[in-house]
């Protein structure tokens, strides 16, 4: 695969010559449309360098007695302006265009408003002091910048697609979170981010795209999620860095050349019980013989008779090679977290030494809206599991945190003052409640109004029910409160 640069004299070349409509305070603009009242910011002319200092772009101009609205940032608006150290995009542009702030020097930092939906190409190319990237909460898909020099990016938990080419070549970049509203990682997401040491894939991500980490030679540990079904075409090719995989049970498909280049491999575990089946050359100049490949016990036969995965020497069971727990047999299950409510704040904890937790919270009032009015719903599911290298990720953990007797206050501003939270979890049989107060008398009823359980709470916890039937919906009364 290869993508063709132009070079900056070829695109400069390129570049129509601008004469802007107006000026409004120092910024130049351009309408696009008379009837919609829209504007882009342009340059002054196609000598460039029109900006310098900190530029804040306003959301809305006023001129000739008409009040327009700021939508783009126009082809080259900011080009070469090296003078340029900070520029504020407000939230009502939507698009930026091809080679926007090429050459803007003095920028050190880039943040992505909620609203842009469109990048145009080289956008920031040659920015070559910008370390941070941010992703503005809000944004549903992290585009592509074309920076190239950034060392951090923050990726907010409204993201759930990492865009093609996202962070192609950020070869400064170490680390990167990538938080669990993400589903999937685009085709070249990563594409040479040799500085990248460790990433881990949620569970939320089901694709990992074509060449996402290709060349990505100081990766040494990737995690998998357990929700990934496809492994795209080349996409960890040349990890050599990478001394160990797990594959997860959730796997169907890897792709040509998947981990071809990956030749510091040493050991891959793969938790399908079938064998994930493989494109040409997946494992391409990994070492076939001295790279143990570690599979469930009942299926090292299918695995030694696979495509691809039979051209290994050394497959054994899981757990067999080199110790452990459980030798000779499948990799132990991490142990289910307890989510609870400790002095108003939500513990999450497994017993599986080691295990990190990784934990979500959902609700209908966590959303973005253009309504005046929202009410809030003071209910928020919350749900967390455990994982650790070599073990399989633990069963999901749910609980439900309640704010209890809700009021709405403040003039301009939302506010929700709580007099009490209570957090609810269930093993299916039971019913446990946490942040009570000691003596507060809890009551249990089905839907029908019938008192199913009445208990006084000894402490801060209460546990209700025995034997409650699962998928039905029970009441608690708690006090006064239900």
């Amino acid at each position: 695969m290869k993508r063709t640069l132009l070079s900056l004299m070829l695109l400069v070349a390129s570049l129509a010559s601008f004469a802007y409509d107006f000026e409004v305070d120092g910024i130049y603009y351009n309408v696009l449309s008379k009837d919609d009242l829209t504007c882009e910011v342009t340059s002054r002319d196609n000598n460039y360098k029109s900006y310098s200092g900190k530029v804040t772009i306003p959301s809305q101009v006023s001129y000739a007695g008409k009040v327009i609205n700021v939508t783009s940032i126009g082809k080259a608006a900011f080009f070469n302006c090296s003078g340029l150290t900070s520029v504020t995009i407000p939230n009502s542009v939507t698009s930026i265009g091809e080679s926007a702030f090429v050459g803007c020097r003095g920028l050190t930092s880039v943040t992505i408003p909620n609203s842009v939906t469109s990048i145009g190409e080289y956008a920031f190319s040659s920015c070559s002091n910008v370390k941070e990237l941010i992703y503005a909460e809000g944004c549903e898909t992290a585009l592509q910048t074309y920076l190239t020099s950034i060392t951090s990016v923050t990726i907010p938990n409204s993201v759930t697609s990492i865009g093609p080419d996202a962070f192609y070549g950020c070869s400064g970049l170490t680390s990167v979170t990538i938080p669990n509203s993400v589903t999937s990682i685009g085709e070249r997401a990563f594409f040479n981010c040799s500085s990248l040491t460790s990433v881990t894939i949620p569970n939320s991500v089901t694709s990992i795209g074509k060449y996402a980490f290709w060349k990505c030679s100081g990766l040494t540990t990737v995690t998998i999620g357990n929700s990934v079904t496809s492994i795209g075409e080349e996409a960890f090719r040349g990890c050599s860095g990478l001394t160990s995989v797990t594959i997860p049970n959730s796997v169907t498909r890897m792709w040509d050349y998947a981990f071809a280049g990956c030749n510091g491999l040493t050991e891959i575990q793969s938790l399908a019980t079938n064998p994930p089946s493989c494109g040409s050359a997946a494992f391409e100049n990994v070492g076939k013989f001295e790279c143990i490949v570690k599979v469930p016990e009942e299926s090292i036969e299918a695995y030694k008779a696979a495509n691809e995965w039979k051209d290994f020497w050394n497959i054994v069971a899981l757990g067999n090679e080199g110790g452990g727990d459980n030798p000779g047999g499948e990799p132990e299950k991490c142990a289910t977290p307890t989510i609870a409510l400790q002095d108003g704040k939500i513990v999450v904890t497994t017993t599986t030494k080691d295990a990190k937790c990784s934990t979500s919270v959902t609700s209908t009032d966590i959303q973005s809206t253009e309504a005046t009015e929202i009410e809030l719903s003071g209910v928020y599911t919350i749900t967390a599991y455990a994982s650790k290298a070599g073990m399989w990720n633990s069963e999901t953990a749910t609980a439900t945190l309640v704010w209890a007797n809700p009021t709405i206050g403040g003039t301009g501003v939302m506010s929700m003052k709580m007099k009490k939270a209570l957090l609810l979890r269930s093993n299916g049989y039971t019913i446990t409640v946490d942040g009570l107060e000691e003596g507060e008398m809890l009551e249990l009823y089905n839907v029908n109004g019938m008192m199913l359980d009445k208990v006084t709470c000894s402490g801060t916890s209460a546990t209700l029910g025995n034997g409650l039937q699962k998928h039905q919906i029970y009441i608690i009364k708690a006090g006064d409160r239900s």
